[in-house]
Protein backbone atom coordinates (compact mmCIF):
# COMPACT_ATOMS: atom_id res chain seq x y z
CA UNK A 1 0.00 0.00 0.00
CA UNK A 2 2.58 2.30 1.09
CA UNK A 3 5.35 2.42 -2.14
CA UNK A 4 7.43 4.66 -1.02
CA UNK A 5 8.10 2.24 2.14
CA UNK A 6 12.40 0.76 2.16
CA UNK A 7 13.32 -3.17 2.32
CA UNK A 8 13.69 -2.44 6.33
CA UNK A 9 10.41 -0.89 6.53
CA UNK A 10 8.79 -3.50 4.75
CA UNK A 11 10.49 -6.23 7.26
CA UNK A 12 9.51 -4.26 10.26
CA UNK A 13 5.96 -4.10 9.29
CA UNK A 14 5.63 -8.02 8.61
CA UNK A 15 7.00 -8.47 11.72
CA UNK A 16 4.93 -6.39 13.75
CA UNK A 17 2.20 -8.28 12.07
CA UNK A 18 3.64 -12.07 13.48
CA UNK A 19 3.76 -10.36 16.77
CA UNK A 20 -0.11 -9.15 16.88
CA UNK A 21 -1.21 -11.78 14.75
CA UNK A 22 -3.20 -14.77 16.89
CA UNK A 23 -1.77 -18.20 15.95
CA UNK A 24 -3.39 -20.46 14.18
CA UNK A 25 -2.98 -24.10 13.08
CA UNK A 26 -3.22 -25.70 9.55
CA UNK A 27 -6.20 -28.11 9.51
CA UNK A 28 -4.70 -31.31 9.36
CA UNK A 29 -8.40 -33.36 9.08
CA UNK A 30 -8.08 -36.81 6.90
CA UNK A 31 -12.28 -36.11 6.34
CA UNK A 32 -11.23 -32.68 4.45
CA UNK A 33 -9.56 -32.24 1.34
CA UNK A 34 -10.06 -28.75 -0.45
CA UNK A 35 -9.43 -28.73 -4.22
CA UNK A 36 -9.81 -26.30 -6.96
CA UNK A 37 -13.73 -25.73 -6.04
CA UNK A 38 -14.03 -26.25 -2.55
CA UNK A 39 -13.49 -27.94 0.42
CA UNK A 40 -14.65 -31.75 -0.01
CA UNK A 41 -16.06 -33.44 3.13
CA UNK A 42 -15.35 -37.09 3.30
CA UNK A 43 -18.31 -37.10 6.12
CA UNK A 44 -21.03 -35.92 4.30
CA UNK A 45 -19.32 -37.01 0.83
CA UNK A 46 -20.45 -33.46 -0.44
CA UNK A 47 -18.22 -30.61 -1.19
CA UNK A 48 -18.61 -27.29 0.69
CA UNK A 49 -17.71 -23.37 -0.06
CA UNK A 50 -14.01 -22.63 0.89
CA UNK A 51 -14.69 -21.43 4.95
CA UNK A 52 -12.11 -19.41 6.79
CA UNK A 53 -12.28 -21.63 9.76
CA UNK A 54 -10.25 -23.89 7.69
CA UNK A 55 -6.78 -23.35 7.54
CA UNK A 56 -4.47 -24.83 4.71
CA UNK A 57 -1.58 -23.85 3.44
CA UNK A 58 -2.08 -25.33 -0.48
CA UNK A 59 -4.52 -27.30 -2.61
CA UNK A 60 -5.37 -29.57 -5.03
CA UNK A 61 -5.78 -27.87 -8.41
CA UNK A 62 -8.02 -30.42 -9.72
CA UNK A 63 -11.56 -29.52 -9.34
CA UNK A 64 -14.40 -31.97 -7.84
CA UNK A 65 -16.63 -33.66 -10.39
CA UNK A 66 -19.04 -35.92 -9.01
CA UNK A 67 -20.68 -36.67 -12.30
CA UNK A 68 -16.97 -37.46 -14.11
CA UNK A 69 -16.43 -39.99 -16.44
CA UNK A 70 -13.37 -41.97 -17.22
CA UNK A 71 -12.32 -40.65 -20.76
CA UNK A 72 -10.84 -43.02 -23.74
CA UNK A 73 -8.60 -41.38 -25.70
CA UNK A 74 -8.23 -43.42 -29.04
CA UNK A 75 -8.31 -46.55 -26.99
CA UNK A 76 -6.17 -46.16 -24.57
CA UNK A 77 -7.85 -45.41 -20.82
CA UNK A 78 -6.23 -45.26 -17.52
CA UNK A 79 -7.71 -47.99 -16.11
CA UNK A 80 -6.05 -50.42 -18.77
CA UNK A 81 -2.85 -48.61 -18.36
CA UNK A 82 -2.65 -49.15 -14.79
CA UNK A 83 -3.46 -53.22 -15.18
CA UNK A 84 -0.65 -53.22 -17.58
CA UNK A 85 1.68 -51.76 -15.43
CA UNK A 86 0.34 -54.05 -12.93
CA UNK A 87 0.55 -57.04 -14.88
CA UNK A 88 -2.71 -58.52 -13.99
CA UNK A 89 -1.42 -58.46 -10.26
CA UNK A 90 -4.32 -56.73 -8.59
CA UNK A 91 -3.09 -55.66 -5.06
CA UNK A 92 -0.12 -53.56 -7.18
CA UNK A 93 -3.26 -52.27 -9.28
CA UNK A 94 -4.10 -51.05 -6.00
CA UNK A 95 -1.34 -49.85 -4.68
CA UNK A 96 -0.90 -47.62 -7.85
CA UNK A 97 -5.07 -46.43 -6.84
CA UNK A 98 -3.26 -45.81 -3.26
CA UNK A 99 -0.91 -43.63 -4.58
CA UNK A 100 -3.27 -41.36 -6.16
CA UNK A 101 -5.49 -41.14 -3.22
CA UNK A 102 -2.53 -40.47 -0.44
CA UNK A 103 -0.81 -37.71 -2.72
CA UNK A 104 -4.42 -35.47 -2.89
CA UNK A 105 -4.80 -36.78 1.07
CA UNK A 106 -1.23 -37.51 2.73
CA UNK A 107 -2.98 -37.58 6.28
CA UNK A 108 -4.53 -41.41 4.83
CA UNK A 109 -1.11 -42.88 5.47
CA UNK A 110 1.29 -40.50 7.15
CA UNK A 111 4.18 -42.65 7.46
CA UNK A 112 4.84 -43.90 4.04
CA UNK A 113 6.85 -43.31 0.75
CA UNK A 114 5.86 -45.45 -2.86
CA UNK A 115 9.75 -45.92 -4.33
CA UNK A 116 9.14 -46.27 -8.21
CA UNK A 117 12.03 -48.69 -9.77
CA UNK A 118 12.59 -49.62 -13.04
CA UNK A 119 16.06 -51.49 -14.56
CA UNK A 120 16.64 -48.59 -16.37
CA UNK A 121 15.45 -50.05 -19.49
CA UNK A 122 13.42 -46.62 -20.49
CA UNK A 123 9.62 -46.66 -21.60
CA UNK A 124 8.21 -48.53 -18.85
CA UNK A 125 5.52 -45.98 -17.61
CA UNK A 126 7.47 -44.62 -14.74
CA UNK A 127 8.04 -40.90 -15.31
CA UNK A 128 4.15 -40.60 -16.93
CA UNK A 129 2.82 -41.82 -13.45
CA UNK A 130 4.79 -39.07 -11.46
CA UNK A 131 3.51 -36.53 -14.47
CA UNK A 132 -0.09 -37.96 -13.53
CA UNK A 133 0.72 -37.14 -9.98
CA UNK A 134 2.09 -33.38 -10.17
CA UNK A 135 -0.90 -33.02 -12.31
CA UNK A 136 -3.11 -34.33 -10.14
CA UNK A 137 -2.41 -31.95 -7.53
CA UNK A 138 -1.01 -29.04 -9.10
CA UNK A 139 1.79 -27.39 -10.28
CA UNK A 140 2.29 -25.04 -7.14
CA UNK A 141 1.82 -28.22 -4.47
CA UNK A 142 4.49 -30.46 -4.91
CA UNK A 143 8.06 -30.25 -4.53
CA UNK A 144 11.28 -31.75 -6.01
CA UNK A 145 13.72 -33.43 -3.56
CA UNK A 146 15.60 -36.46 -3.96
CA UNK A 147 16.59 -38.82 -1.31
CA UNK A 148 19.96 -37.66 -0.49
CA UNK A 149 18.42 -33.67 -0.90
CA UNK A 150 16.61 -34.33 2.47
CA UNK A 151 19.50 -34.72 4.76
CA UNK A 152 20.53 -31.17 3.17
CA UNK A 153 18.39 -28.67 5.43
CA UNK A 154 18.73 -25.59 3.11
CA UNK A 155 16.86 -27.74 0.46
CA UNK A 156 13.96 -29.03 2.62
CA UNK A 157 12.77 -24.94 2.68
CA UNK A 158 11.52 -25.36 -0.90
CA UNK A 159 9.14 -28.22 0.07
CA UNK A 160 7.62 -26.54 2.92
CA UNK A 161 4.15 -26.41 2.03
CA UNK A 162 3.24 -28.65 -0.23
CA UNK A 163 1.31 -32.09 -0.70
CA UNK A 164 3.77 -34.01 -2.81
CA UNK A 165 7.27 -34.62 -3.05
CA UNK A 166 9.02 -36.12 -5.82
CA UNK A 167 12.83 -36.96 -6.52
CA UNK A 168 13.07 -37.99 -10.29
CA UNK A 169 15.89 -40.39 -11.13
CA UNK A 170 17.69 -40.77 -8.20
CA UNK A 171 20.86 -42.09 -9.01
CA UNK A 172 21.31 -46.25 -7.32
CA UNK A 173 24.80 -45.61 -6.72
CA UNK A 174 24.31 -42.41 -4.53
CA UNK A 175 25.01 -43.66 -0.85
CA UNK A 176 22.48 -42.18 1.38
CA UNK A 177 24.47 -41.79 4.53
CA UNK A 178 21.80 -40.79 7.07
CA UNK A 179 18.31 -40.89 6.66
CA UNK A 180 16.92 -39.22 9.59
CA UNK A 181 15.48 -36.60 7.88
CA UNK A 182 13.51 -38.55 5.21
CA UNK A 183 11.95 -40.71 8.09
CA UNK A 184 11.02 -37.71 10.16
CA UNK A 185 9.03 -36.03 6.47
CA UNK A 186 7.76 -39.40 5.93
CA UNK A 187 6.08 -39.26 9.85
CA UNK A 188 5.33 -35.71 9.68
CA UNK A 189 7.92 -34.90 12.74
CA UNK A 190 9.12 -31.75 13.68
CA UNK A 191 12.31 -31.00 11.65
CA UNK A 192 14.29 -28.30 11.60
CA UNK A 193 14.75 -26.80 8.11
CA UNK A 194 17.75 -23.91 7.76
CA UNK A 195 17.37 -22.24 4.26
CA UNK A 196 19.74 -19.80 3.13
CA UNK A 197 19.93 -16.52 3.75
CA UNK A 198 16.80 -16.61 6.41
CA UNK A 199 17.11 -17.91 10.34
CA UNK A 200 16.65 -21.53 10.67
CA UNK A 201 13.19 -23.01 11.79
CA UNK A 202 11.21 -25.85 12.92
CA UNK A 203 8.13 -27.45 10.80
CA UNK A 204 6.13 -30.22 10.05
CA UNK A 205 6.01 -31.80 7.09
CA UNK A 206 2.30 -32.74 5.96
CA UNK A 207 2.94 -34.47 2.38
CA UNK A 208 3.10 -37.58 0.37
CA UNK A 209 6.57 -38.70 -0.89
CA UNK A 210 7.28 -40.16 -4.34
CA UNK A 211 10.61 -41.40 -5.27
CA UNK A 212 11.81 -42.53 -8.54
CA UNK A 213 15.23 -44.82 -9.90
CA UNK A 214 16.94 -46.98 -11.87
CA UNK A 215 17.53 -49.98 -9.32
CA UNK A 216 17.35 -50.08 -5.50
CA UNK A 217 18.82 -47.09 -3.73
CA UNK A 218 22.17 -47.99 -1.04
CA UNK A 219 21.26 -46.75 2.42
CA UNK A 220 24.26 -47.09 5.50
CA UNK A 221 20.71 -47.13 7.26
CA UNK A 222 19.27 -50.54 7.11
CA UNK A 223 16.47 -50.41 10.25
CA UNK A 224 13.65 -51.68 10.12
CA UNK A 225 12.37 -47.74 11.31
CA UNK A 226 13.22 -46.59 7.83
CA UNK A 227 12.36 -49.93 5.27
CA UNK A 228 9.14 -50.27 7.14
CA UNK A 229 8.17 -46.14 5.81
CA UNK A 230 8.79 -47.91 1.84
CA UNK A 231 6.17 -49.61 -0.64
CA UNK A 232 8.11 -50.26 -3.58
CA UNK A 233 5.91 -50.28 -7.02
CA UNK A 234 8.37 -52.09 -10.14
CA UNK A 235 7.65 -51.19 -13.53
CA UNK A 236 8.33 -54.51 -15.61
CA UNK A 237 6.06 -53.45 -18.81
CA UNK A 238 8.65 -51.80 -21.49
CA UNK A 239 6.69 -50.71 -24.51
CA UNK A 240 8.49 -50.29 -27.69
CA UNK A 241 8.27 -47.93 -30.34
CA UNK A 242 5.37 -48.91 -31.83
CA UNK A 243 3.35 -49.21 -28.47
CA UNK A 244 4.73 -46.15 -26.89
CA UNK A 245 2.63 -42.89 -27.48
CA UNK A 246 3.67 -39.59 -26.80
CA UNK A 247 0.53 -38.35 -26.61
CA UNK A 248 -0.21 -40.22 -23.07
CA UNK A 249 2.46 -37.65 -21.45
CA UNK A 250 1.96 -34.80 -23.61
CA UNK A 251 -1.88 -34.53 -23.79
CA UNK A 252 -3.83 -37.31 -22.18
CA UNK A 253 -2.63 -37.33 -18.29
CA UNK A 254 -3.04 -33.35 -18.46
CA UNK A 255 -6.42 -33.54 -19.59
CA UNK A 256 -9.26 -31.72 -17.65
CA UNK A 257 -11.29 -34.98 -17.72
CA UNK A 258 -9.47 -37.25 -17.05
CA UNK A 259 -8.02 -35.49 -13.96
CA UNK A 260 -11.53 -34.97 -12.40
CA UNK A 261 -12.40 -38.78 -12.81
CA UNK A 262 -9.22 -39.83 -10.75
CA UNK A 263 -10.11 -37.33 -8.08
CA UNK A 264 -13.67 -38.12 -7.99
CA UNK A 265 -12.24 -41.75 -7.80
CA UNK A 266 -9.71 -41.46 -5.42
CA UNK A 267 -11.02 -38.69 -3.42
CA UNK A 268 -13.61 -41.05 -1.50
CA UNK A 269 -10.88 -44.34 -0.89
CA UNK A 270 -10.58 -44.38 3.23
CA UNK A 271 -7.33 -46.99 4.06
CA UNK A 272 -5.42 -46.99 7.12
CA UNK A 273 -2.63 -49.07 5.75
CA UNK A 274 -1.07 -48.92 2.01
CA UNK A 275 -1.54 -52.32 0.54
CA UNK A 276 2.02 -54.38 0.98
CA UNK A 277 2.00 -56.38 -2.14
CA UNK A 278 4.23 -59.25 -2.61
CA UNK A 279 6.30 -57.82 -4.99
CA UNK A 280 7.33 -55.20 -2.54
CA UNK A 281 8.18 -57.10 0.42
CA UNK A 282 10.45 -59.28 -2.11
CA UNK A 283 11.87 -55.76 -3.09
CA UNK A 284 12.34 -54.85 0.62
CA UNK A 285 14.16 -57.93 1.44
CA UNK A 286 16.32 -57.39 -1.28
CA UNK A 287 16.99 -53.57 -0.23
CA UNK A 288 18.09 -55.07 3.20
CA UNK A 289 20.18 -57.83 1.70
CA UNK A 290 22.00 -54.81 -0.30
CA UNK A 291 22.41 -52.90 2.43
CA UNK A 292 22.92 -55.03 5.62
CA UNK A 293 26.12 -56.70 5.57
CA UNK A 294 25.17 -59.73 7.93
CA UNK A 295 21.40 -60.14 6.20
CA UNK A 296 23.61 -60.32 3.16
CA UNK A 297 25.76 -63.08 4.80
CA UNK A 298 22.91 -64.90 6.07
CA UNK A 299 21.09 -65.08 3.20
CA UNK A 300 24.15 -65.92 0.60
CA UNK A 301 26.74 -68.23 3.08
CA UNK A 302 24.92 -69.83 6.25
CA UNK A 303 23.20 -72.52 4.36
CA UNK A 304 26.90 -73.38 3.20
CA UNK A 305 27.88 -74.48 6.97
CA UNK A 306 26.82 -77.94 7.84
CA UNK A 307 27.45 -77.91 11.74
CA UNK A 308 23.94 -78.32 13.92
CA UNK A 309 25.36 -76.41 16.40
CA UNK A 310 27.44 -73.05 15.00
CA UNK A 311 29.68 -71.18 17.39
CA UNK A 312 29.28 -67.29 17.80
CA UNK A 313 33.40 -66.67 17.55
CA UNK A 314 33.14 -68.76 14.14
CA UNK A 315 30.03 -67.40 12.80
CA UNK A 316 31.76 -64.10 13.15
CA UNK A 317 35.49 -65.31 12.04
CA UNK A 318 33.48 -66.90 8.96
CA UNK A 319 31.45 -63.35 8.30
CA UNK A 320 34.59 -61.51 8.16
CA UNK A 321 36.05 -64.00 6.13
CA UNK A 322 33.59 -64.24 3.08
CA UNK A 323 32.91 -60.33 3.36
CA UNK A 324 37.50 -59.97 2.73
CA UNK A 325 36.89 -62.40 0.38
CA UNK A 326 34.14 -60.60 -1.74
CA UNK A 327 36.26 -57.30 -1.21
CA UNK A 328 33.40 -55.92 1.36
CA UNK A 329 35.96 -55.57 4.40
CA UNK A 330 33.70 -54.98 7.99
CA UNK A 331 34.85 -53.61 11.09
CA UNK A 332 32.02 -54.44 12.82
CA UNK A 333 32.60 -55.71 16.69
CA UNK A 334 31.15 -59.14 17.40
CA UNK A 335 28.81 -57.80 20.09
CA UNK A 336 27.49 -55.76 16.99
CA UNK A 337 27.61 -58.51 14.53
CA UNK A 338 25.74 -60.82 17.31
CA UNK A 339 23.38 -58.60 17.70
CA UNK A 340 22.06 -58.13 14.19
CA UNK A 341 22.38 -62.23 13.19
CA UNK A 342 20.31 -63.18 16.05
CA UNK A 343 16.68 -61.90 15.08
CA UNK A 344 17.66 -62.75 10.74
CA UNK A 345 18.63 -66.53 12.48
CA UNK A 346 15.79 -66.85 14.71
CA UNK A 347 13.47 -66.14 12.09
CA UNK A 348 14.27 -68.90 9.91
CA UNK A 349 14.23 -71.42 13.36
CA UNK A 350 17.67 -71.25 14.56
CA UNK A 351 17.92 -71.49 18.58
CA UNK A 352 20.27 -68.92 20.47
CA UNK A 353 21.86 -70.54 23.59
CA UNK A 354 24.21 -67.91 25.29
CA UNK A 355 26.63 -70.60 27.59
CA UNK A 356 24.31 -73.65 28.00
CA UNK A 357 25.38 -75.59 25.08
CA UNK A 358 29.06 -77.02 23.74
CA UNK A 359 29.44 -77.90 20.07
CA UNK A 360 29.84 -81.17 21.37
CA UNK A 361 29.73 -83.51 18.16
CA UNK A 362 26.93 -81.50 16.44
CA UNK A 363 30.13 -79.69 15.27
CA UNK A 364 31.23 -80.74 11.98
CA UNK A 365 35.33 -79.84 11.48
CA UNK A 366 34.14 -79.12 7.20
CA UNK A 367 33.04 -75.64 8.05
CA UNK A 368 36.51 -75.11 9.25
CA UNK A 369 37.80 -76.06 5.84
CA UNK A 370 35.26 -73.71 4.07
CA UNK A 371 36.25 -70.71 6.41
CA UNK A 372 40.10 -71.44 5.16
CA UNK A 373 38.87 -71.55 1.87
CA UNK A 374 37.85 -67.76 1.84
CA UNK A 375 40.63 -66.65 4.48
CA UNK A 376 42.90 -66.51 1.71
CA UNK A 377 45.25 -63.97 3.86
CA UNK A 378 45.63 -66.23 7.13
CA UNK A 379 43.24 -63.23 9.24
CA UNK A 380 40.50 -65.07 10.36
CA UNK A 381 41.59 -68.65 11.66
CA UNK A 382 40.00 -70.33 14.58
CA UNK A 383 39.62 -73.36 16.15
CA UNK A 384 36.13 -74.64 17.51
CA UNK A 385 36.78 -76.00 21.05
CA UNK A 386 34.06 -78.70 21.29
CA UNK A 387 33.54 -79.06 24.83
CA UNK A 388 33.47 -75.66 25.62
CA UNK A 389 30.34 -73.87 26.62
CA UNK A 390 29.54 -70.99 24.33
CA UNK A 391 27.11 -68.65 22.60
CA UNK A 392 26.31 -70.52 19.36
CA UNK A 393 23.72 -71.34 17.10
CA UNK A 394 21.00 -74.58 16.58
CA UNK A 395 20.27 -75.34 13.38
CA UNK A 396 16.17 -76.50 13.69
CA UNK A 397 14.72 -79.60 13.70
CA UNK A 398 14.35 -79.13 10.03
CA UNK A 399 17.29 -78.64 8.66
CA UNK A 400 18.88 -81.28 10.51
CA UNK A 401 18.53 -84.35 8.40
CA UNK A 402 19.51 -82.64 5.19
CA UNK A 403 22.63 -80.89 6.89
CA UNK A 404 23.54 -84.08 7.94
Amino acid sequence: MERSTSIKQRRETMEYLRLDAPQKHPTESRNLIIVGNGVFNKNTKKLEPYNPRYIFTSKISTNYNPQAQEPNFKGWSLSKWFKDIAENDNEKEILLWQSLACAINPNLTPDVAIFLVDNGQGRTGKSTFERLLENLVGIDNHAPLKLKEFEEDFKLANAQGVKLIIGDDNNPNDYNKTSENFKRVATGETILVNPKRLPPFSTQFNCFIVQSMNGLPRFKDDSDALLRRIKIIKFNHQYNDKTANKDIKEKYIKDKRLLEWILSKVIVMDFDFMIDTEESRQEIKELKIANDPVAYYVNEHINDLKSQRLPIVFLFKHFQATSDYENNPQKMKQSTFTRRLRPLLEAKGYTYSKNNLAPLTYWNIDDEKLLEQYDINYKYRVKVDITKYQPLFERPEDNQDETN
